[in-house]
């Protein structure tokens, strides 16, 4: 669970800044952002269900993209979107949980 912390201030409070530096313009840097940090999602604990699966191709990009949005829409609060993607990890860990003991 300390992996919320960490990929949250490497994702948006190192990589998206240089990014929209880099790009010039904050919508490419998070796109690539969101590119990047939902394809790590993709393949993070794989489980061989299809429910599961499904879940994670859906889910990982609409997570992330929303932490990003709402990163750089509310004044950049990183303690904020730690947090929820603390709470968006406990939940796929219980589902993990479920998947695992059927």
């Amino acid at each position: 669970m300390i992996w919320a912390f960490t990929e949250t201030m490497v994702y948006l409070g190192f990589l998206l800044p240089r990014l929209q530096a880099f790009t010039g313009s904050g919508w490419k840097g998070a796109a690539v952002v969101v590119c990047f940090w939902s394809a790590q999602h993709l393949v993070i604990r794989f489980i061989p269900d299809g429910t599961y699966l499904i879940s994670r191709l859906l889910g990982a990009p609409l997570v992330t993209a929303g932490l990003t949005l709402t990163f750089v829409r509310l004044r950049r609060r990183l303690l904020a979107s730690t947090a929820v993607h603390w709470l968006s990890d406990a939940s796929t860990a219980i589902l993990a949980a479920f998947v695992l003991t059927r």
